[in-house]
């Protein structure tokens, strides 16, 4: 049986700009959302009578979750997102997905990029944000 197919209206990015608290707040207009990329990396493990290379699996990494907004430099959560491109935090992060029970990956993470552009005159102002994901991707089902 194939799988159902999901729409991504309603998916809500959020931060806990406390670092702690775990009181998100939601990141406005968002655009899409990538990530975050969960990997696994390898170590070869060849010796010098490997008739091939040889791998053993790495430590799992979470890797990156990047996402776009329509910037509003005006707006405080946006501020807030320039602001840690200066002054780096590690803090929690949370997708919310629209399913009935809501389900949530939670991790922590650092701002590694954030990226405005003007486009041209036909587009609306945007931004591109970067974060490293530090430590594991928590899926949990909402209560």
């Amino acid at each position: 049986m194939p799988a159902t197919c999901r729409s991504a209206f309603d998916t809500i990015l959020s931060v806990d700009k406390t670092g702690g608290t775990t009181t998100y707040t939601e990141i406005s207009l968002v655009l899409n959302i990538d990530g975050p990329s969960r990997e696994v990396g390898s170590v070869e493990t060849t010796h010098l009578r490997s008739p091939r290379k040889t791998y053993r699996p790495g430590l799992p990494d979470g890797g990156e979750m990047s996402f776009e907004i329509e910037y509003d430099p005006a707006d405080a959560e946006h501020i807030f997102l320039a602001g840690l491109a200066d002054e780096p935090e590690v803090l929690s992060w949370r997708i919310t997905y629209p399913l009935t029970p809501a389900k949530h990956h939670t991790f922590q993470g650092f701002l590694t990029a954030f990226e405005p552009s003007a486009g041209g005159p036909e587009e609306n102002l945007t931004a591109s944000v970067t974060v490293k994901v530090t430590g594991a991707v928590v899926e949990t089902t909402a209560s």
